[in-house]
């Protein structure tokens, strides 16, 4: 018999399916076993540009590069093209508003809030006279984490570039200035590309709530954009076959922007797979959770190893809506309990493949992918009570299709994140006098604020679609 106390702990599932087993590749997880494993409160963040500053401009907001203390010159000297080519753009005021941090400046192992302060910045609004606005992270996250990326991002606008070779840097340098100089230019167009497996509550939910109505609205103009409106074309459910997604990523389908909501592949750690794998696509060619009891088949998933060497990828922006999207941490970073360590994820944190692949095309790269490090989960689109809320989804696309940064389109998330987080630092206040709190509602708001934070940009943050 099913108690009303089991009903307010019911198991919360996440999005991601293992390669390996077929199964699904985060365990579900009750709120009760979420609020035993609670040993801090979030902290109140603040963020935004100091007023004046136009975020599109970056002789006003500035552009900087992190690297590690340790990093090999072959990859500063391969980035040293669009180094050049950014110092130019942020220099014409105030010569401070380019600064490369790398040698005995670069980072070592140190907080976001001593990282701003050995370099003469400060929490809170960001001025790029101290601080540039847009940052750029060059290497794997273990060796400048995932953790300080996520912080830094909540008032700046920061992307991440971590490649196997000198090579590909250079490839991506030449991307971005060949696309902004004039060279490669998109026809407005968007493409929405959604999953909807059968028997699949996470693939059911994206679909259904989050990938139509974006459909539906991103359709009709604002009043506030500008210029020409934008052809907003859809593959959703059965129309979602890793075959249409090879049209659309870098085929005669390509579009300027390019959204998706897929479960991403997940694969244990140490598996052969996990490196060049992890992450990818699962499309509508996978039957679903109870039709398919094996592991999952490459001919399901779309991966970087499916991109063609003539894909035409050159100046596209792409948002991935799927677990491990554009990246895996080394730990998992969700709730454990009971004294259970937490799951080892991978020997060691890395960004995915495809992102790496879409990025470094020899014949052309996109210049940014959007997505998600670990698991992502419904609480990014939905609200309390079920509703939908695909608000930072859509506003951070209509950013993008009037030619913001990507790292300044983030900012919806970086709002959401802020928000949740205070909240949940009063929700946990309440708690920890000794209040009634549902589990059910802490769960929630715990799962969302992590949710928000671990959205990131793979690519440099002051791109945009050149239309």
């Amino acid at each position: 018999m099913t108690t009303e106390a089991d009903e307010r702990d019911r198991p919360i599932a996440f999005n991601g399916v293992d390669g390996s087993s077929g199964g699904y590749y985060y365990p579900a997880i009750r709120p009760s076993e979420i609020l035993a494993s609670f040993g801090s409160s979030p902290i109140d963040r603040e963020r935004a540009l100091i007023p004046g500053i136009d975020p599109k401009d970056l002789g006003e907001a500035g552009w900087g590069v992190v690297f590690h203390v340790d990093e090999d010159p072959a990859v500063i000297e391969a980035l040293r093209p669009l180094l050049d080519y950014r110092k130019a753009q942020a220099t014409r005021r105030h010569e401070r508003l380019y600064q490369e941090f790398g040698g005995a400046a670069g980072y070592r192992s140190e907080s976001k809030e001593d990282f701003l302060a050995q370099h003469g910045a400060t929490m809170g609004p960001v001025n790029p006279n101290r601080m540039p606005y847009y940052l750029l992270l060059v290497g794997e996250p273990d060796r400048i984490p995932y953790s300080f990326q996520h912080q830094l991002d909540v008032q700046y606008g920061v992307g991440r570039v971590a490649f196997d070779t000198p090579e590909e840097y250079a490839c991506y340098a030449k991307s971005v200035i060949e696309a902004e100089s004039g060279q490669v230019k998109r026809d407005r167009r968007m493409a929405l590309f959604g999953a909807r497996n059968p028997d699949d509550i996470a693939m059911t939910m994206s679909a259904d709530m989050m990938i139509k109505p974006l459909i539906q609205r991103l359709g009709t103009q604002e009043d506030w954009q500008e210029g020409s409106s934008w052809e907003v074309a859809s593959a959703v459910a059965e129309e979602a076959t890793k075959e249409r997604l090879g049209k659309i990523l870098g085929g005669a389908e390509t579009p300027a922007l390019f959204f998706s909501a897929t479960h991403g592949m997940g694969f244990p750690s140490g598996s052969r797979l996990q490196r060049d794998h992890q992450g990818s696509l699962l499309c509508q060619n996978w039957p679903g959770p109870t039709a398919w009891k094996n592991p999952i088949p490459s001919e399901f998933y779309f991966s970087g190893d499916d991109l063609s060497g003539d894909a035409q990828l050159h100046g596209l922006i792409a948002f991935f809506f799927a677990c491990n999207g554009v990246g895996t941490p080394a730990i998992d970073e969700f709730a454990h309990s009971n004294g259970t360590p937490p799951k080892v994820l991978a020997p060691k944190p890395f960004v995915t493949r495809l992102p790496q692949r879409l990025l470094a095309h020899p014949g052309g790269g996109a210049l940014a992918v959007i997505g998600h490090v670990e698991r992502a989960w419904a609480y990014s689109f939905l609200g309390k009570g079920d509703e939908k809320q695909t608000e930072a989804f859509e506003y951070a696309l209509r950013l993008l299709m009037e030619g913001f940064p990507v790292g300044f389109a983030m900012e919806y998330f970086n709002q959401r994140y802020a928000e949740l987080s205070t909240e949940l630092t009063l929700v946990l206040q309440r708690f920890n006098y000794g209040e009634p709190i549902g589990q059910e509602e802490l769960a929630a708001l715990w799962t969302a604020n992590n949710d928000a934070r671990n959205y990131a940009v793979v690519g440099d943050p002051a791109v945009r679609l050149m239309v």
